[in-house]
């Protein structure tokens, strides 16, 4: 009214009385003068608008940004918030900015922020999203970024949501991205243990098997089903057990618990089925894995076929007692030609050299045995007559000399033969 000029305020805060009570209201408004004819202020003109409800609003969304923003701070996963078709930083948080190895990206289009990815696809992958609105879901993408002046290349996990406003129009892009490097590159180093281990595990001879803690068969290498001719599979479990021989199969249950019971080592001899249909001895061993709380996690085991040289061992066995029962009987037999020999002889000297030729005589017979007469004729088998010939020869000398006569058809004796005859003459 004095200076007759004019002014305005925007969302001013005006209290005013409402219901009874007095309540927040925000305005726009004006005043402007009024002049009369002589040109002096004769009035104002006040003119308002109210702006409460916007004020709110603008308030609660400043708010609900600021949540947003503290959430974006604190999530472990890389986020940000692209707004309009050039994907401007609105957002990034922490964890963004250390993924891309920038901090000064706010208010930066992603192709001036992070300019290595333009070339990759991404803007454009960015622009259909954002044109058709409907979100992208990618899992370890490779991508390669310039992060503190280095570059490398990262496997990530990332969404591309788009987001719109209140009136339902396009607004952005909600981007949330996780860094699987670390995943991918243990997900191939663990590939690859598993590759050398499968390549190591398949390659020996022994059968490898391994138990959950309660002695369920989960795993077989190829050795065993290339050993037992059974399809991959039809042994887990308890199947295995019918691998044995019915007579050892309770033998071999009896010990698997007792170790299962106590994680004592396992240890057995047991005859396993071969692809053959033959029953063949094998070793089995097993021990067990245990974690920190000493607590029984896996039993790892293996089948060693030991059949040929257990076979061997039995044949050699056999072997000593035929050689223990032969010397025996040579003992039995230079006895008797040492009694045989003294009651026939009249002195010490004559005794030794009639001794001396039986023993000759013995050997010739024995190689006889070793060689045979003829090439025709098997080995380790002699003439019944040679052989006679060669045993009475040195009791036929002096005055038994044309006592005896040897007739008879050709009678071809083994080896077992021949030295039982040969002891029967010896001894009488």
């Amino acid at each position: 009214m004095a200076t007759g000029e004019g002014f305005s305020a925007y969302d001013e805060m005006l209290p005013m009385m409402r219901g009874g009570s007095l309540q927040e209201t925000y305005w726009n408004y004006s005043i402007s003068p009024i002049r009369g004819e002589d040109g002096e202020v004769a009035g104002i003109f006040n003119q308002g608008n109210e702006t409460t409800q916007i004020v709110l609003a603008r308030r609660t969304a400043q708010q609900e940004i600021a949540r947003l923003s503290l959430m974006f701070e604190q999530a472990p996963g890389a986020t940000a918030i692209l707004r309009g078709p050039g994907h401007v930083f609105e957002i990034a948080n922490p964890a963004y900015l250390q993924l891309v190895g920038r901090k000064d990206i706010l208010g930066k289009s992603v192709d001036q922020a992070v300019p290595e990815v333009a070339s990759q696809g991404f803007i454009d992958l960015l622009d259909t999203v954002y044109q058709s609105g409907v979100p992208y879901a990618g899992r370890a993408i490779p991508v390669i970024l310039e992060r503190n002046g280095i570059r490398e290349q990262r496997h990530l996990d990332f969404v591309y949501q788009p987001i719109t406003d209140g009136a339902g129009e396009r607004y952005g892009i909600f981007v949330q991205a996780t860094d699987v490097t670390d995943t991918i590159q243990a997900v191939a180093a663990l590939r690859e243990s598993e590759q050398r281990y499968q390549a190591i595990v398949n390659s020996i001879d022994q059968m490898i098997w391994s138990t959950l803690p309660d002695g369920y068969h989960d795993y077989y290498n190829d050795r065993w089903y290339e050993y037992t001719g059974m399809p991959k599979g039809s042994t887990d479990g308890e199947a295995w057990n019918g691998m044995f021989h019915p007579d050892d199969q309770e033998r071999a249950w009896k010990l698997w618990r007792h170790s299962l019971a106590t994680g004592a080592p396992y240890h057995i001899e047991y005859r396993l089925r071969h692809r053959s249909g033959e029953y063949r001895w094998v070793i089995g061993r097993a021990r067990c894995i245990r974690n920190e709380a000493g607590e029984i996690i896996r039993w790892y085991g293996t089948c060693t076929d030991v059949h040929d040289l257990k076979m061997a061992e039995e044949a050699r066995q056999l072997l000593m007692e035929e050689l223990n029962h032969r010397v025996k009987n040579l003992f039995q037999l230079f006895s008797a030609m040492v009694s045989m020999t003294g009651r026939s002889t009249k002195s010490t000297a004559e005794m030794g050299t009639a001794l001396q030729e039986r023993l000759q005589a013995l050997s010739r017979a024995h190689d006889l045995v070793r060689i045979g007469r003829a090439d025709s004729m098997p080995a380790h088998s002699v003439l019944l007559l040679d052989l006679a010939e060669q045993i009475l020869a040195p009791h036929l000398s002096g005055a038994q000399h044309g006592k005896v006569s040897l007739t008879g058809p050709e009678i071809l004796l083994g080896e077992k033969s021949t030295g039982a005859v040969r002891n029967l003459v010896g001894i009488r």
